[in-house]
């Protein structure tokens, strides 16, 4: 079954890990970039605090 989604980068960092867990180690996923989008305000005044 394959199904396809979206999700910010940022957001799957750990999925690999915790489909792997849910399936017991069956699971499969792969990536592939879709586009780039606007960066949230939220997010964008974190990164200028950083900088």
């Amino acid at each position: 079954m394959e199904v396809g989604m979206e999700a910010p980068l940022a957001n799957v960092g750990d999925y690999s890990t915790r489909l792997k867990s849910m399936t017991g180690g069956d699971g499969l996923f792969s990536m592939s970039f879709s586009r780039y989008d606007i960066i949230p305000d939220k997010a964008y005044k974190e990164l200028q605090l950083t900088n």
